[in-house]
Parts: C-alpha cells; sequence; structure tokens
C-alpha cells in the first residue's frame, strides 16, 4: 500500500510527479488516471486503471534553440530590401495617378550596343550619370519633362554617340544609341 509521504513517479518517464498533477510535465502522460491522491486518502492500493508499460526517460531531451530576434532582423531586412523598390517604382507612381497629384518628373531608358563591349559612361545634358556596361539598359529617373540630350562617351572621354530625347511626365521614354555595325 502505497502511503501519502511516498513520492510517486510517472509510469511512462519515471520523472517524480506530483499527486495533484493531472499530466506529466516531462512526458505528456495522463496522470488521472492514477488516481493516487484519491486511492491513497481512501486507504485503497494504487491500481492503475490499465496495465502501464514503464519506459525509461530518455538520456537526453532535445531542445529547440531560440533565434526569434535574429529571425525577426532577418524578415524585417527582407522585406526592407523587397518593399521599397516596388513601392518607390510601383505602388507611388500609381498612387499619384489615382490621387490625381500631378507627376512633375520622367524617365529615360538608355540602351547601347555596341561591338566593342566596352564599358561606358552616360551623359544627360552634358550632366554625368555614371559608368556602365553596354549591351544592357538603364533607367535613369527624376527628368524633367522637357528635350534632352542623352550622349555616351567611351572611358577616355571620347563621344561615341548622341542623341536628342524628349522627355513627358510620368512616361519613361527609351533612347536607342549604337555604334560600329550591327
Amino acid at each position: 500500500m502505497q502511503m501519502l509521504d511516498d513520492p510517486i513517479y510517472c509510469p511512462r518517464c519515471g520523472h517524480k510527479v506530483d499527486p495533484e498533477w493531472k499530466v506529466c510535465p516531462y512526458c505528456g502522460y495522463d496522470l488521472a488516471q492514477l488516481n493516487v491522491k484519491k486511492d491513497v486518502e481512501k486507504g485503497q492500493p494504487q491500481v492503475p486503471a490499465a496495465p502501464v508499460q514503464s519506459i525509461p526517460p530518455p538520456s537526453y531531451y532535445p531542445t529547440r534553440k531560440k533565434h526569434t530576434g535574429l529571425m525577426i532582423g532577418v524578415v524585417v531586412l527582407i522585406l526592407i530590401v523587397v518593399l521599397v523598390p516596388v513601392i518607390y517604382y510601383a505602388i507611388l507612381p500609381a498612387a499619384e495617378k489615382a490621387t490625381g497629384t500631378t507627376v512633375t518628373t520622367g524617365a529615360i531608358r538608355v540602351i547601347y550596343h555596341s561591338v566593342l563591349g566596352n564599358d561606358i559612361k552616360v551623359y544627360i545634358d552634358d550632366v554625368y550619370m555614371g559608368t556602365y556596361t553596354s549591351d544592357e539598359y538603364h533607367v535613369f529617373y527624376g527628368i524633367s519633362p522637357g528635350t534632352h540630350v542623352v550622349t555616351v562617351k567611351s572611358l577616355h572621354d571620347v563621344t561615341l554617340a548622341s542623341k536628342e530625347v524628349t522627355v513627358r511626365a510620368g512616361e519613361t521614354t527609351t533612347v536607342e544609341l549604337h555604334v560600329g555595325s550591327l
């Protein structure tokens, strides 16, 4: 017969448990079927409702490492990298058109083809816009409406091609420049 002061152990994992617990916090075994407290108070021997096979506790309980802060940081960084360009180039112009806000700038898409395949410098109205690889297109935003001159120069500042282009507010105008025989 089990006494009130005798420790009680979970029949599944073998950990010491409190007689008032309904579930073993170590393995999840339903302790209510033991009816330990009621049986002990009545002075009856403890008899489980069904035969229970005792399983020894595992020597290692795997623990999940918590990297919550790191994961949140990575997710925020990905959202910033993805959403900022989408908002800037897609959502804001559409919102301006929907709300009737006047768009005051346009964009120029420059496509430069060369048999040489060399790097080029792009100028708009003699203002340096950057060095780029040929045979790719590059878009320059924030261009005021009107007529502009797009010039492509070599890395040694030799003019390779030049063309006038008319820019309209809220639109992207494409300029294609060629050097050599294509």
